[in-house]
């Protein structure tokens, strides 16, 4: 006759590793929401108040880019193309030494339906690097 020995039964063992790992993962999301939300206070916004008064019209400098028949971009500037890139940042650098253009002036992006996101955002770079803060877009 045999004896049988009573199984022995494990006890559970709680795992602290993945907790930690959730906690650290929140820790990190909460940190960077907050410095979002910071940023966001510090974004200059126009007051509906204040501001530009409506009878006083915006200066307006309108940029629109396009597909020609070969593929290249097409970007005209207040009504004049640019034969490349350089020659846009060149009308674009002289357009920014118009005092008060970078801050007053509203540059108005048409994109055409079919060109390259990458067009756009060429363009928006050097909207951006010149300092031009007032861009809208146009269809």
């Amino acid at each position: 006759m045999r004896i049988q020995t009573p199984l022995r039964v494990k006890s559970p063992r709680l795992l602290m590793t993945p907790m930690i790992d959730v906690v650290f993962l929140l820790l990190i999301f909460f940190m960077v929401a907050l410095h979002l939300k910071e940023l966001d206070r510090e974004l200059p916004a126009p007051l509906a108040a204040g501001g530009l008064s409506r009878s006083a019209p915006i200066p307006e400098i309108s940029i629109a880019i396009q597909r020609r028949q070969d593929g290249q971009p097409r970007i005209t500037i207040d009504g004049v193309a640019a034969k490349d890139w350089g020659a846009v940042h060149q009308v674009l650098a002289r357009l920014a030494l118009i005092p008060g253009a970078t801050r007053g002036h509203l540059v108005v992006v048409a994109p055409a339906d079919d060109v390259p996101h990458e067009w756009v955002m060429g363009v928006l770079d050097q909207l951006n690097g010149l300092r031009f803060r007032r861009i809208a877009f146009r269809q």
